[in-house]
């Protein structure tokens, strides 16, 4: 049987459907029996359809380039997502 920490990290992943069928199957099971990780699972769920909501209804509101100036500056300088947003509490400058 998979504990929690093993189930609600293969959860948060968002991967289960790539794992071999005894780990799905381990995962529907620990699911079934343990209240604390299906809330979890449901809470990521709930997340993940408001996100996929809001993207959605922000999408036309964003300029037409936005995809192609996001990927420019990704490959411009690879290390940008790591580093603190210019707006952050603590960054430089905020």
């Amino acid at each position: 049987m998979m504990t929690c920490r093993d189930v609600s990290t293969t959860v948060a992943t968002g991967r289960v459907g790539e794992q071999p069928l005894t780990t799905r199957l381990q995962i529907g099971m620990h699911l079934a029996i343990c209240v604390h990780c299906r809330r979890f699972w449901q809470q990521l769920r709930a997340i993940d359809r408001g996100v996929v909501g809001w993207l959605r209804s922000v999408e036309n509101d964003a300029p037409p380039d936005l995809s192609e100036r996001v990927a420019r500056r990704l490959v411009a300088d690879p290390g940008a997502s790591s580093k603190t947003h210019p707006t952050s509490p603590g960054a430089p400058g905020a």
